[in-house]
């Protein structure tokens, strides 16, 4: 008994341990918007600490000798970046923010292998902690100042801690990615975490009156409550998923046929038909990247006036960044891990990764991310056939026969 104990100890000290490294190691690649926007050497502090952390990373990586285990979704991800960089050097937007952007995202991405492969539990866990925290401040500086904290892009005054309001989803996601896949790899009443977490961002995204996570949070909300509906495999997977995106963006993007969901974009939605004049940024969109159509303007901002600096679609964004090479690239490593996820849909990971996949899918018609804000979702389809496997190896120490069990 006493030697149980003790490994229980050990197993238990190792586990913080392992949270405040992956804490730590994420940190750097999140940028919080009210420091960016109110600390003048905010910008310069991420920088120093992305550098610290991704040295950490590939040390980590190299002492366990793991770097044969990486996915080969890396390699997809260095070739969509180097075609930003060559755009940057070749149509005159310079090479220094895209090999920043480059950096971030690559060392962002080794971080998720690296939590993954080491301890994915700890991994889960740490941002489960870190993101649960952002999201419940944020949360509490909407209500304490519902029109917003501090001006942002010197127009906006609906900034709060993490920023504009379509800004916040890209931390929430996350959090509710984490607390899904710790329900579905290690302890089954942990699906209260989650529970609780989507109706919490489910609230911060309606006070923000953030109509695009909204309607994405509704599906995750049903799903969340009743995941035995996952198990219709035949209409919950990822080639629905992606099929649906694709068609989404046709219709709305390129053939402009919104008016057959002028019921839910103006009767439930009270959005104009012209979303939120959307329609004519992706006009402005369309001769911008008609300028470099092969490569792309490399990682600068499309500029529609003053006030927007976004494409507000995804695949518009990737092609005024990257060109139609881009594009195919990015599109890519979608079909990979959808391949992947398509023909392991009767296990419980690899559906609830679609749902989240699916989730960006319909945000991209309307919004624009980072990469590496969702590049996570990507990895983690990549080794779904393995995620139980490394759940137990991580559970070594654990006496609960929960985990055991699961």
């Amino acid at each position: 008994m006493a030697g149980m104990e003790s490994k229980a100890d050990t197993g238990m000290k190792n586990n913080i341990k392992m949270i405040v490294l992956f804490v730590l190691l994420t940190i750097p690649f999140f940028q919080i918007s009210i420091l960016m926007d109110t600390i003048s050497v905010a910008g310069k502090m991420y920088s120093a600490l992305q550098l610290i952390a991704g040295a950490a990373v590939v040390f980590l990586i190299y002492r366990k000798r793991a770097f044969s285990r990486i996915s080969p979704l890396m390699l997809v991800f260095d070739a969509l970046l180097l075609v930003m960089v060559i755009a940057g050097a070749v149509n005159g937007g310079g090479i220094k923010r895209p090999l920043q952007y480059a950096f971030g995202t690559l060392m962002y991405c080794l971080v998720v292998e690296y939590g993954i492969l080491e301890d994915i539990r700890s991994y889960l866990q740490a941002n489960i902690a870190l993101f649960g925290i952002l999201t419940v401040i944020n949360m509490i500086s909407i209500l304490v100042f519902p029109h917003g904290m501090y001006v942002s892009m010197g127009y906006y005054w609906e900034s709060w801690i993490l920023g504009f309001k379509s800004g916040h989803i890209m931390y929430q996601m996350v959090l509710l990615f984490s607390a899904a896949m710790y329900a579905v790899l290690f302890e089954k009443k942990k699906w209260m975490i989650f529970r609780i977490s989507v109706v919490l961002v489910f609230v911060s995204s309606m006070l923000a009156n953030n109509r695009t996570a909204t309607v994405v949070l509704i599906p995750m909300i049903i799903f969340g409550f009743f995941p035995r509906i996952l198990e219709f495999t035949k209409v919950f997977n990822i080639a629905v998923y992606g099929v649906l995106g694709v068609l989404i963006n046709l219709l709305f993007v390129v053939f402009r046929m919104q008016n057959l969901f002028s019921w839910l974009i103006v009767g439930i939605l009270h959005r104009s038909i012209n979303l939120t004049s959307r329609t004519v940024v992706w006009d402005k969109a369309f001769k911008a990247i008609a300028e470099h159509p092969v490569i792309g303007h490399g990682y600068q901002d499309f500029q529609y006036n003053p006030i927007i600096y976004t494409t507000h679609n995804e695949a518009l964004e990737v092609l005024f960044k990257t060109g139609i090479i881009g594009l195919i690239i990015f599109l890519a490593a979608f079909v990979i891990v959808s391949v992947r996820l398509f023909k392991n849909r009767k296990l419980e990971a690899a559906q609830w990764i679609s749902v989240f996949l699916g989730g960006f899918f319909l945000m991209f018609v309307v919004e624009q991310y980072a990469f590496a804000i969702f590049f996570y979702l990507l990895l983690f389809a990549w080794h779904v056939e393995e995620l139980k496997t490394l759940a137990a190896e991580c559970c070594e120490y654990k006496t609960d026969k929960s985990y055991a069990e699961n």
